[in-house]
């Protein structure tokens, strides 16, 4: 019974192993804190690939976060968010870009114009 047991063991063992890598890294991660009026970043440079954009209403008002590369006519965005909630989207981020981002609501103010915006760039290669 001893050997069957090590036998079968060997064997799991065998097969994990042969198991391809995956070919696709974890995504990354940008988490994005919106106020009465300005976006903080977690981080001003990010590695290209996937990434996973978290924007989190910690204002009063309720804010909405558009996201375009610069030279693009491309546009991502999260929808209005009540204040004190969050939410996210996943974008693909392409090497050696700059990316622009901002809350486009425009009452009671246009939050954008009163400095709800930010920018980040992409490293040209990752990590």
């Amino acid at each position: 019974m001893r050997r069957l047991a090590a036998a079968l063991a060997c064997a799991a063992v065998a097969a994990f192993a042969a198991l391809p890598a995956s070919a696709s890294a974890p995504p990354g991660h940008l988490l994005v804190n919106g106020y009465e009026y300005s976006l903080t970043l977690s981080r001003v440079k990010l590695d290209p690939g996937t990434t996973i954009v978290q924007f989190v209403n910690n204002g009063e008002d309720a804010h909405d976060l558009k996201l375009k590369r610069v030279g693009s006519d491309n546009e991502k965005a999260i929808g209005v968010v009540p204040s004190q909630q969050n939410a996210s989207i996943q974008v693909r981020l392409r090497k050696g870009s700059k990316y622009r981002m901002w809350c486009s609501l425009t009452t009671p103010v246009d939050h954008r114009a009163n400095g709800m915006e930010a920018a980040f760039r992409v490293r040209k290669n990752a990590g």
